[in-house]
């Protein structure tokens, strides 16, 4: 076998290659950049390509400026004049040969489009419940559809396609391809998100008002009574200490302080009422306890007001220093608050050497601060509540029913595929206030044995009532609104 032998020069060249050859594999050279005016000639020629096989015919002044860019391409470089021509002739093209039925629907100067496409969307919607169409609407709905991507439509086309959109809309009625897909929007979503959220805070707010002023009524009603068999207690003890015959005398006790007497010796000697039976004791006792509870009543309901009006219905515990105007100052009567406050409970040692009138007229002399101060408080809650009750509340119920409608409307448009935004929404929750803010002024529960607040969420409810019950006012003098029958003669 005959060997090869190479020499130097030869090794040597043939090491190089190998390097360049991997230098080319692992470093290829950079493509130059592509001539945007060849994209672009390349483009149009295969417009034109898509044109003939359309049968969209081309104008020659068309296509004369994409073959002359052509020649100027092969022979460069390429005049101003005819690059200019062929990007206008381009554009002309591009827009010529364009599937209008990709047209975006943002754009409303398509009418015809936009109608093709709710056509097809409420086709869609025929096939989805079930319900039969009639093949020549079908058949002349996708017959448009396939006019529009061929460009190829015609006055026949578009009559047919009309004819056929009106006969399937009234298969749906309220139903239109505007509602099916204002269904699935974003913005319903969004919609039905805030009114939800709206709805439930009305919603909490009703219910921490109701909360608070069902607490308080139940202590206001336990107050009154309170005070009236505090009332009646204070008397017969009043009464037992100065029988009709004179024969005890307590001009020393009313002389002076009653509490400031209670654990001094009882003067009088023997014509001194004195603690007979334990009925003394527990009469007293019974009185005491109730005049505890009606100041524990009190101070409750006066921190609620205080919370309801931040403070500005505050009444001033005479037993304790809670007044925020007194706190900020020094409390001069502190000392004598302190000393009431002892006067509260009962003293043991109720016995012959006690001046039990002291410890009966001091009973008395408390309670009526204690009653002073509930009835203030009790008054203040009546004034608030009352105000709240009669304007407030009725805005807010009425809301709350205009919400009620609102969310039920909702459901009920959107299950049945017709739910369309107006803003006659708006305009009604507006209604809602004004109704709820004057249906206090005419009542419109009235005879119907609901509370004003029901009649309130009715009307917000159906404000058709509020405008017929206005009508109806309105009529009654002669004068008919919106609606309103006129008053015959």
């Amino acid at each position: 076998m005959p060997r090869l032998t190479f020499t130097g020069a030869t090794a040597g060249n043939i090491a190089m290659q190998a390097l360049l050859n991997l230098r080319r594999r692992w470093f290829p050279p950079a493509q130059p950049a592509p001539d945007p005016a060849a994209t672009a000639l390349t483009n149009a020629r295969a417009l034109l390509v898509h044109a003939a096989a359309a049968g969209k015919p081309v104008q020659n002044t068309v296509v004369q400026p994409i073959l002359d860019m052509q020649a100027a391409l092969a022979v460069p470089p390429v005049p101003a004049a005819t690059e200019q021509a062929f990007y206008v002739a381009l554009t002309e093209l591009a827009r010529a040969t364009a599937d209008i039925s990709k047209r975006p629907r943002d754009k409303r100067e398509y009418p015809f489009e936009d109608a093709v496409e709710d056509a097809e969307q409420l086709l869609k919607h025929a096939a989805e419940t079930g319900t039969a169409v009639p093949p020549n609407a079908a058949t002349a709905i996708i017959a448009a559809r396939t006019a529009l991507k061929t460009n190829a439509l015609t006055d026949q086309i578009r009559g047919t396609f009309y004819a056929a959109y009106s006969d399937l809309s009234k298969l749906f009625g309220d139903v239109t391809a505007e509602t099916i897909r204002n269904c699935g929007s974003p913005l319903t979503r969004q919609a039905l998100r805030r009114d939800r959220t709206w709805a439930l805070t009305v919603t909490a707010l009703v219910a921490l008002v109701s909360i608070i002023t069902f607490v308080a009524d139940s202590t206001v009603k336990k107050i009154n009574e309170d005070i009236a068999g505090a009332n009646d207690l204070a008397a017969k003890l009043r009464v037992g200490l100065t029988p009709g015959d004179g024969s005890q005398d307590i001009s020393a006790v009313l002389a002076g302080n009653p509490c400031s007497q209670v654990t001094e010796p009882q003067p009088g000697g023997g014509n001194a009422p004195r603690v007979r039976t334990v009925a003394d004791v527990n009469q007293l006792q019974e009185f005491a306890g109730t005049t505890r509870a009606l100041q524990s009543r009190g101070v409750k309901l006066n921190d609620m007001l205080r919370l309801i009006t931040f403070s500005r219905f505050e009444e001033c515990n005479p037993f304790a220093v809670t007044c925020s105007a007194e706190k900020e100052g020094a409390d001069q009567n502190y000392t004598e608050k302190e000393t009431n406050r002892k006067n509260l409970a009962l003293r043991l040692q109720i016995s012959a050497i006690v001046n039990y009138p002291a410890e009966v007229l001091c009973r008395i002399s408390t309670y009526q601060d204690v009653r002073s101060f509930a009835t203030n408080v009790r008054d203040n809650y009546a004034s608030v509540i009352g105000a709240v009750t009669s304007y407030a509340l009725p805005i807010v119920y009425a809301l709350l029913g205009a919400y009620a409608y609102r969310l039920r409307l909702f459901a009920d448009t959107i299950r049945k595929r017709s739910y369309h935004p107006s803003f006659s929404d708006s305009a009604r929750m507006i209604t809602a206030v004004i109704a709820g803010a004057i249906c206090g002024l005419f009542n419109p529960a009235q005879g119907l044995a609901l509370s004003p607040l029901a009649g309130a969420f009715l009307v917000g409810y159906g404000v058709e009532l509020f405008f017929k019950l206005l009508d109806t006012l309105i009529n009654s003098f002669g004068s008919g609104g919106p609606g309103a029958t006129p008053v015959k003669p």
